[in-house]
């Protein structure tokens, strides 16, 4: 089974947050309104990432640049430098117990990340120094595989990677559009982390469960397994 990274083991609101604060202390401006350039840049990234069809990371990142005002150089020297730094403290609720419950049944389990506006090995670098990557059997970028979620040859890389059929990948992840539908595409099982749903986890559809915090996964794997 595949994890993805931002918005599900690692806390992406945070992460602009903490870059933002370090930008504003560069550029001697309100962190506000880096903030705002800054999530304005990632949404425009995101937008051009999907109609254009892109996997690394310097096509958002320049997007980001720009509407923050400063070089490429600049943004990817002080993402890498806060993200590595704050590593622990990005680390959701329960996230790792949701890869330690998942590797005590006995599943290969890998991440699958896209990129936008900094390469996959910094957050490889992330993983590790917030005491995770080791759990992990296969670590895939968008950037180093040359597809993107929802491409279905993002989820073919994966599973080749931890030695199972498509088909019998579990994905599990904080966005429909490149996680879910990505994974159900490839013909897998798709679990959602959704925090508004009332139940610890449901099922819809017998490839499609949610799940309201990732510490849950754990208990919808097994149930997938035992199918």
């Amino acid at each position: 089974m595949s994890f993805d990274v931002w918005g599900t083991l690692l806390n992406l609101t945070k992460a602009y947050s903490l870059i933002a604060q370090r930008l504003a202390e560069e550029l001697n401006t309100e962190q506000e309104n880096v903030l705002e350039a800054l999530k304005r840049g990632a949404k425009l990234a995101r937008r051009s990432r999907r109609s254009e069809g892109w996997f690394d990371a310097k096509r958002g990142a320049e997007i980001v640049a720009r509407e923050v005002g400063i070089t490429v150089d600049l943004l990817f020297s002080v993402v890498e430098s806060v993200l590595v730094g704050s590593a622990r403290e990005l680390l959701l609720p329960g996230a790792r117990e949701a890869v330690e419950g998942v590797k005590s049944l006995g599943f290969r389990v890998g991440i699958l990340g896209n990129v936008l506006f900094w390469p996959g090995r910094v957050t490889r670098r992330v993983l590790e120094a917030a005491g995770l990557a080791g759990f992990f059997d296969a670590i895939l970028f968008s950037d180093e595989i040359g597809a993107a979620k929802p491409d279905v040859r993002a989820f073919k890389a994966i599973a080749e990677a931890l030695g199972v059929d498509t088909s019998r990948l579990v994905h599990v992840g904080d966005r429909v559009d490149e996680d879910v539908a990505g994974v159900i595409l490839a013909g897998g099982y798709g679990v959602l982390v959704w925090a508004p749903i009332n139940e610890e986890f449901y099922c819809i559809h017998a490839r499609l469960c949610g799940v309201r915090s990732v510490a849950s996964v754990s208990v919808v794997v097994s149930r997938i397994a035992r199918e």
